[in-house]
Order: C-alpha cells, then structure tokens, then sequence
C-alpha cells in the first residue's frame, strides 16, 4: 500500500460524470467533522450546473480514491464586479499532509483564471467556515483572507403551539404560489444590489436555488390598499430532509425572510414567521431553523429579536473573503516559480 503522502496525490479537473465520488468523499468529511447535515447527489450535481460557472477540482490517491475536492462558482450573469465562492475538504485520512493548502491555492488561482476569462475586473473570493474548524481559519488566514461577516445559527421548538399575530392593516398573508416568484426574485436581487453591489440571480438560477424550496411553507405579504396588491414582504422556507437523520430532529429551515416596510418591520416579520411555524408545526416539524447576518464584533439586534421569539443559538459560521489582484500576471509569476525552483534544485549525478 502507498503511503499517505501529499506528493502521492493527483489532482485533475472533474465533471458530472464523478458526482457520486465527490459525493462519497463529501459524506466521509461531514460525518467525521460532526456536521448537522448531509449533502445528497442533487447538491452535487448542481455543482455543474450551467446557471454557474464552476471548476472543480479533485486529488486523487494512487488507489483511485477521491481524497480531496475543491469548487470554485462564479455567478454566470456577472457583471465586472463578481463574488466567486469557495468549497471543499480533504479526507479525514488525508489531513495534515499539505493538501489543504495546495487545495486553497490551486482554488484561488482557479477562480482567478475563471474570472479573468469572464472579463470580470474586481472579483472577490469567498468562504464559509463553521466555527471551531481552526486549522482552515489559519490555512485562509495565511493565504490573505479576513472576516468581518458572520452568521449565528438558531432554532426553536415548534413542541407548542404557534399564534400567528395579525400582520398589519391591509396585509394579507398569502401561500407562495409561481405567480409570486417574479415579485420575489426581483426583490430579492434589489436587496443583493443594495448591500452587495452584485451577483443578482437570473430566473434560471432563482429556479436553481430553490431547488429545496417547500411552496406550502412559504409565504407572501401583500399589501391590499391601493388598486393592486403589492409585495410587502416574504417569507421563503427550505425542506432538507437529508440534514434530519444526522441532526437527530426534523426541521423548517428559513431560507429568506424580507420586509420592505420598515414601519411595520417587525409586526410583519413577527407574522410572517409565525404562519411559517404554524405550517411547519402542522407537518409534524421539530423545529424552525434559520441563519441570521451579523458583523463580527458588532451589536447583534437581530440575534437578539430572534431569542425574544424563543429561538437559541446552535452554532456560528464566519465569512472569510479576499479580493483577487485582477492587474498582475498569473504567467510571469509561474514562469519566475519554476526558473526558482530550476536554479535551486540539486543536479541528478
């Protein structure tokens, strides 16, 4: 049997046609990091998805096993200004060999080259790191990553019953139906403008990205004073089932919430993620989960609104980000690399 050695591994770009391999390789990792989910074969597969455009990359030992992975995604309607986001892990067997920071510098140049060839001028990375994964955070941290973004994880037992309070006057609180989703999409990529400059979904990738969408979960506010209802707000509930047996409990997951009546904000959010609750109390549900924004080392009212409605804190997931220099060339440093190496290697004798 070969030795584990980082040397020993050969990487190589990956296709749909491996999905079930990284799949493997994704379930080893999550069950030996503890994770309160589980990936399935869908998850991966969109991987590939041409609403993205996407370079996985894999290393594999010299039995064939896929023992580390890497995806780098960039939105496929960006404009010059485009986030590309980060993914990947290495075999538990696999680890402290080197191979996590070759992953995370073959995933930057990746998504340099990936942006480059997509006439993208300013592209920053992103990656999303549970807390307590330590060994990643100083891996990101060396490789000139920061975080000033986070999200805290919540839940709340749906064990007693839900009261749903009245919205608002003129509110009406109304099933998520299709006729709704143009609405939805065009404010969600309002809100994304606003706060990210950038990466607004197309309908293509709306469809995409509520792949787990559970319609008889969601719902629409919509304000009734005037000739036409209009949006008001919405409340957009995921159905992982997937996640369940390794959580140990069932869940309604809060995919997206929005109001856009800062007046009525927080009667309305009350409300809409009462109906919610109700909806997934009604099927049997555990709990009510969702991930709430917050800046690192800032005040946190949306933490505290959220205990205030009854949900605890399970976890923290940090944001890790860092622009990519788009001026210089990616060539000439490789070039100067191996004359480096070339000069300094010892002769064969």
């Amino acid at each position: 049997m070969a030795e584990k050695n980082a040397e020993n591994v050969k990487w190589q770009i990956l296709d749909e046609s491996q999905s079930s391999d990284v799949l493997r390789l994704v379930l080893a990792i999550e069950e030996a990091d503890g994770a309160p989910y589980r990936s399935d074969l869908g998850e991966v597969e969109d991987f590939f998805s041409p609403v993205w455009i996407s370079r996985v990359l894999g290393g594999r030992a010299p039995s064939g096993e896929l023992v580390a992975f890497g995806l780098v995604r960039l939105p496929a309607n960006h404009g010059e200004t485009a986030e590309a986001t980060l993914w990947g892990g290495i075999h538990p067997e696999w680890r402290y060999l080197g191979l996590g920071r070759e992953l995370v510098g073959m995933q930057v140049r990746a998504a340099r080259e990936i942006a480059l060839e997509n006439d993208v001028r300013e592209a920053t990375l992103v990656m999303h790191v549970d807390e307590g994964h330590d060994d990643l955070t100083d891996l990101l941290v060396r490789d000139g990553f920061a975080t000033k973004q986070s999200y805290v994880q919540m839940r709340r037992s749906l064990k007693e019953p839900v009261v749903v309070p009245d919205a608002s006057a003129f509110i009406s609180l109304v099933p998520l139906t299709e006729e709704y989703d143009a609405q939805v999409r065009a404010a969600h990529n309002a809100i994304r403008l606003e706060n990210m400059g950038s990466n607004t979904l197309s309908a293509q990738q709306w469809v995409a990205e509520r792949a787990y969408m559970e319609r008889t979960w969601s719902f629409a506010a919509l304000d009734t004073l005037g000739d036409r209802p209009r949006l008001a707000g919405y409340i957009i509930s995921g159905r992982y089932e997937q996640d369940w047996q390794a959580r140990g409990w069932s869940e309604g997951y809060i995919d997206e919430i929005a109001i856009y009546d800062e007046a009525r904000r927080n009667r309305l959010l009350k409300a809409l993620l009462a109906k919610a609750m109700e909806a997934y109390r009604r099927d049997g549900i555990d709990y009510a989960g969702i991930d709430i924004p917050v800046q690192v080392g800032a005040d946190e009212p949306d933490v505290d609104f959220f205990t205030s409605l009854g949900f605890e804190i399970t976890g923290r997931t940090f944001i890790y980000s860092k622009n990519i220099d788009m001026t210089s060339s990616p060539v000439r440093k490789v070039v100067q690399a191996q004359g480096r190496r070339r000069i300094f290697r010892a002769p064969n004798r």
